[in-house]
Order: C-alpha cells, then structure tokens, then sequence
C-alpha cells in the first residue's frame, strides 16, 4: 500500500496540524501499523461469519485499486446523503473513514485509490438475493424484514423486496399451495400495481383456486375471486373465459341446480367454463344484482 492511499489524523498529532490535513512526518510514522491493521481487517473480512449478516454490527467495505493491493477495508458506516453513493466514484479529493475495528482513529482515504464502495444495506441485499437464488426463502425472509425495517427508502432494497415476493408466490403455486400464492401476489400488487409479470402471475394463480372452487361446486367462492381479478384487471383473460356465455348442454338429464338456465348442466366433473358461469349466476344470485327486487 502507498501512502498516497491513506493517511491518518489521531489526537498525538500536532496541535498545529490543519483539521483537514495531515503532517508528514506522522503519516511516515504510522504506514507499518496501518498496514498491519488494513491487512488484518482483509483476513476478517475473508472469514466465514458465524451468524446471519443483519446481526453483525454494521459496517461499509472500502476495496482500495491495483495500486494497493486491492486491499478491503471494513469501516464504520459512511456518512453520505441519504445513504447513497454517486453514481461515479469521484476521482479527486479525500473522505474520511473510521476502522470497525480501531474507532479511536480516523483515517483520510484518497478517492483516486478506491475501486469499489459496498455499503452494508447493499452486503444484506446481495445475501439476500444469494439466499432466494439457492430457495431458501425463509433465511432470506428474515434479511428482507430486517431491510424494510430499517432501510425501507433503499430503491434497490424495495426492488429486491417485490423481487422476493414474487420468487415467494412462485414457489407456493408450484407446491399447489394457490391461497397462500394469491396472498402474496396480493402483497406483491399493493406495493407495486405495474409489475408487469404480476397481470399473469395473477389471473394464472386464481384460475388454479377458480377450478379447484368449481369441482368442489363452491361457486361463491370461485366467482368472489374471478370479482376481485376483474376489479384489477377488467379485461383479463382468464375472467372473459369463466364469464362468458355458454352454449346449451346437451344432456337432458335432471338439474344439477334450481336455477332454470342451468336446468339441462352435465355433472360438474363435464363443465367446461361456460357451463360453469351459469350456475356461477344462479347459485349466488345477491352477487349478481344490486337488489333483490
């Protein structure tokens, strides 16, 4: 490491000494302690943690260029507007930083000499994502709670959040487990309504509980869902396909319902979507009218 890269102000120097400078005889001075301490910081960071990322004290890495080492410093959580880096790195000029684990010493670090800057919400953003990746969705459940509790403004945290939820929802149809699916779509929709996976994600996962509904004849349960998808999404698909009109069955045997439309309906193992929005009208009869006249 040069000692262009860093430097260090502590309560030994020269009273003498600028707030924002340094006096060059200490910096000489105090390069092979520095040293020491960066490079025993590195070693830290490179080890495994013993527990989940959000427990551990916050810190920033600073990961310094070619020139030094790439070294990576474990710091104090930096001080910027609104916790937010610019969008380039600047090139000219010096911030201040305090070692995670040498607090009583504040160091100046030259932005010409850092490559890269990891805050701590982004470290908990990347596990997080790494932990959704590999579906183990309940480790990474606990490192978003944590994140919308304390870093709920982040852009690229809500992102991650939606992201999660709907990797959550997923995983849920896939298991068969519609109602919870269609609560965490549901979720998913308040916080963010144009999602634009979220229109299909939605009409698929209510016509897996709409059917499920109708072979169990439970047709309030069934045209309650399909009335809260068209509140959303007035012309989707998959409520055209459940409301639409039917052809007459075929079948002259006896009524399945007391509803005089449906009277000719095949067993509920034949209906089709058509024959189904029938009974869907006849056999909730207050859902489908303003009054009872």
């Amino acid at each position: 490491m040069t000692i262009s890269a860093v430097s260090s102000r502590s309560r030994s120097a020269s009273a003498s000494t600028p707030e924002t400078g340094v006096a060059p005889g200490f910096v000489r001075g105090l390069v092979l302690p520095l040293l020491t301490a960066v490079w025993l910081l590195a070693f830290s960071v490179a080890a495994v943690a013993q527990g989940p990322l959000y427990e551990e004290e916050p810190y920033d890495l600073i990961t310094l260029d070619a020139a030094n080492d790439n070294v990576v410093l474990k710091v104090q959580p930096l001080d910027l507007p609104g916790r937010q880096l610019p969008e380039k790195l600047p090139t000219t000029g010096t911030f201040e930083v305090t070692l995670l684990d040498n607090p009583g010493e504040r160091y100046k670090v030259k932005w010409r000499a850092v490559a890269k800057v990891d805050l701590f919400e982004q470290l908990l953003l990347n596990e997080a994502n790494k932990l959704v990746q590999q579906r183990r969705l309940d480790e990474a459940f606990d490192y978003f709670l944590f994140m919308e509790e304390n870093y709920s403004e982040n852009p690229a945290i809500k992102k991650g959040i939606e992201d999660y939820f709907y990797e959550e929802a997923k995983a849920l149809h896939l298991e068969g487990k519609y109602e919870a699916a269609l609560a965490v779509l549901g979720n998913l929709y308040e916080r963010n309504p144009d999602r634009p996976e979220l229109e299909n994600a939605l009409g698929m996962t209510t016509e897996k509980l709409v059917e499920r509904y109708v072979a169990n004849e439970d047709y309030q349960s069934a045209r309650g869902l399909l009335r809260r998808l068209k509140a959303i999404y007035p012309d989707h698909a998959v409520v055209t396909k459940w409301e639409r009109t039917p052809r007459t069955p075929r079948s002259p045997r006896a009524s399945t319902t007391r509803c005089p439309s449906a009277r000719r309906a095949p067993p509920a193992a034949d209906r089709g979507p058509g024959c189904v929005a029938i009974a869907l009208r006849c056999q909730v009869p207050a859902l489908s009218r303003t009054s009872s006249g």
